[in-house]
């Protein structure tokens, strides 16, 4: 007798798969090495709260020339947060943007190179530390 094993996905888990899966395919995703990508969170004085931070080193000679940026958290309703375009002869690229979790959670950054390839960065954050 064969065995199958049921996997659930609540409604932010289908949305996040989809999108990963829609975007990239899940084997090209899962195959790429996060080398060119820096994701850093930082909190940020003065009240402005916490900030998600993507810095991308050299972003057209990376395997191939970056197309766009996606920044998710995993853990929210919507988790789509930003999205951005790359210009192809861009020597650097920073993005930036407030980060407002209810909880603690998840935060990813993926990035679409011109040849279809996804790499992806990740962090943990906690929503007290904003």
């Amino acid at each position: 007798m064969r065995s199958t094993a049921a996997v659930t996905l609540d409604r932010r888990g289908f949305l996040v798969a989809t999108v990963l899966a829609g975007t990239a395919g899940a084997v090209p995703f899962l195959a790429a090495e996060p080398e060119p990508i820096r994701l850093t969170l930082t909190t940020e004085t003065g009240g402005t709260g916490l900030r998600y931070r993507v810095l991308l080193e050299n972003p057209a000679s990376a395997p191939a020339p970056v197309r766009s940026v996606q920044v998710f958290a995993l853990g929210e309703r919507q988790p789509l947060l930003a999205s951005f375009d790359i210009d192809p002869d861009a020597p650097r690229a920073e993005m930036s943007g407030p980060l407002d979790l209810g909880r603690e959670q998840n935060v990813m950054a993926l990035v679409r190179l011109d040849d279809g390839t996804m790499l992806h960065a990740r962090s943990h954050v906690s929503a007290a530390s904003g």
